[in-house]
């Protein structure tokens, strides 16, 4: 009985200890974690000689307000001064015409405002132009500008606008001058996703997104095939070759059974799950059974357009290709008319992964195209392809 009234005294003690430090501990968690904000938000048109008095308002994860350090600093000394650089509350004198960002740091925790000293206003907006939705590896781009505005009316060579960057991709700046040309650089091969862009002034800001692919189609591009479906004018009355075609996603089901292996067979499905990385959902199989069929042709499709369409902007054609085993081969026919297909390649060897294929087109012969692409086997076996992200481009 003595054992047990010694413990009890004993495990009060630890627990009132334990109550006792556990509010400590808790506002030292809060105190790492602080928020800064500045009073008044923005300064506009504040007149040279004129005095305003700025407050850094810091705060813990609670809310409450803590006396912390905080220093002060100006993006363009020459347009304003404080009386003091350190201490939570400072007065600021406008000391010429212009726009500058203000800064408070407390604990390394950044706050920012606009400024707008003399006759300069101080921009509540900013806008990005000029930026490609896509960029292929290794391309630039260099007609990215970051805009400020206020009230509707664009501030003109207003600095510094800080860039920055993440992602497969390099910016040529870390600043500019509003309005300025920036150059975008994708990353090279195998580089792929979306690089993502940020431009500030003070506490404005406008982040833009940009896809890096092997190939980025341009705004010409003309589009035969891709996850979006088939491109534009394209009717759905594909021309086959084969003696016998099952096609269930491409247009009615045969009325009778297939004939395979007395004659051969071919089989198309446009929305096979998975593509080529840069158009991933969905992709042509094509299917080839030569059964105990020896004449050619082996076996293929073609576009059709509605009617004869004018091609003669267009100098590449793109797609992708891979093989189910290996070691495939194709024959490509592009830009012809209703009676034959004036160009002819044959994509070899196909590998089993996806592979970009670009072929230089003749212009000169696109001024009426009414089949703008056909593939076929080229040998009479049984062959498996996958085919994806067709397009006619400029570049």
């Amino acid at each position: 009985m003595k054992r047990i009234v010694f413990i009890l005294p004993l495990f009060l003690i630890c627990a009132f200890i334990i109550i006792s430090c556990a509010p400590e501990k808790k506002s030292r968690l809060n105190n790492n974690t602080i928020t800064v904000k500045i009073e008044p938000p923005v300064i506009t048109n504040l007149p040279i000689g004129n005095t305003i008095t700025l407050t850094a308002i810091v705060r813990n994860a609670g809310g409450n307000i803590q006396e912390l350090p905080v220093s002060w600093s100006i993006s363009d000394p020459s347009f304003g001064e404080f009386s003091t650089v350190n201490g939570r509350t400072t007065e600021f004198t406008a000391t010429g015409n212009g726009i500058a960002v203000i800064t408070a740091i407390c604990n390394g925790v950044i706050a920012s405002i606009n400024a707008g000293c003399g006759n300069a206003q101080a921009p509540d907006s900013i806008v990005l132009s000029g930026v490609p939705a896509g960029l292929s590896n290794g391309k630039t781009a260099n007609t990215i500008t970051a805009r400020l505005y206020s009230e509707g009316a664009e501030l003109i060579n207003v600095s510094p606008v800080v860039w920055t960057i993440s992602g497969p991709g390099s910016l040529d700046k870390t600043s500019t001058t509003s309005g300025e040309l920036i150059t975008l650089t994708a990353d090279p091969l195998p580089a792929f996703g979306q690089v993502s862009i940020t431009a500030s002034f003070g506490n404005l800001s406008a982040t833009v997104r940009v896809s890096v692919a092997e190939v980025v189609p341009t705004a010409n591009a003309v589009m035969i095939y891709s996850d979006n479906s088939f491109g534009p004018n394209l009717i759905h009355d594909y021309f086959i070759w084969g003696d016998w075609q099952r096609y269930p996603d491409w247009g009615n089901y045969p009325s009778q059974p297939p004939n395979y292996p007395t004659t051969s067979e071919l089989l198309l499905n446009a929305n096979f799950p998975g593509g080529a990385k840069v158009d991933p959902n969905i992709s042509i199989e094509m299917i080839y059974k030569a059964g105990n069929w020896t004449a050619g042709p082996w076996g293929g499709f073609s576009y059709n357009y509605e009617s004869a369409q004018p091609l003669t902007a267009m100098t590449k054609l793109y797609f992708y290709v891979r093989g189910e085993k290996g070691g495939e081969s194709l024959i490509l026919q592009y830009a012809g008319n209703a009676a034959t297909n004036v160009n002819v390649n044959t994509i070899k060897p196909i590998t089993t992964s996806w592979q970009l294929y670009t072929v230089t087109v003749n212009s000169a012969l696109l001024g009426s195209v009414t089949v703008p692409v056909s593939f076929f086997f080229e040998s009479a076996s049984d062959n498996t392809v996958y085919i994806d992200y067709i397009y006619f481009d400029t570049e």
